[in-house]
């Protein structure tokens, strides 16, 4: 299990959460990762995660990469990633 934490002048700039057997947390939750306003790099890879609700990503605006390879995703909401402007790399 990884759980992975890089952060520069105390902002979080990367999370890898790949391989945390994370499910239900991005389909039922708003803005699960609101308070994490400078995060860049964003893991979640590896996990069972099925759908992605309208704002979970909300509050993510300097978000560049975001990995949600091999999860089991049948359902990403039009809006899901509205909030990151800067995102470059899904």
């Amino acid at each position: 299990m990884q759980n992975y934490i890089e952060s520069c002048d105390g902002e979080l700039l990367h999370r890898d959460l790949s391989s945390n057997e994370i499910s239900w947390t991005l389909e039922d939750k708003s803005s699960v990762f609101d308070s994490l306003t400078s995060l860049a790099n964003l893991q979640l890879a590896r996990n069972h995660i099925r759908s992605v609700s309208k704002r979970v990503f909300a509050g993510l605006s300097r978000l560049r990469h975001l990995n949600l390879d091999e999860n089991e995703i049948s359902e990403i909401h039009v809006s899901a990633f509205e909030a990151m402007s800067d995102l470059r790399d899904l």
